[in-house]
């Protein structure tokens, strides 16, 4: 999986934009999931108030988008219209 098929899944499972940063800086006082590209490797991680929680990093593309993909996934409450919280990585 790359990055512009993460962004689909997420599409197509009906999780809002406004819960994930892909390949940008997560604002500083926003919060959100997010997945950069930093010192040649993939960094995954979930920010809120500026802090960085629960980073995953890896120098492979795929691990970085399925890891992001599935710790979404699993917090139903990402879907679009459903309450915020943010659920533990698996």
């Amino acid at each position: 999986m790359n990055i512009n098929e993460l962004k689909q899944a997420l599409n197509d499972n009906n999780i809002s934009p406004e819960v994930y940063y892909i390949d940008m800086q997560c604002p500083i006082l926003d919060q959100g999931y997010c997945l950069n590209y930093e010192n040649n490797q993939w960094v995954v991680y979930f920010q809120e108030r500026g802090r960085k929680r629960y980073k995953k990093k890896t120098t492979n593309e795929s691990e970085a988008c399925e890891f992001m993909l599935k710790w979404i996934l699993d917090g139903a409450s990402n879907r679009i219209g459903a309450p915020s919280s943010v659920p533990p990585p698996q």
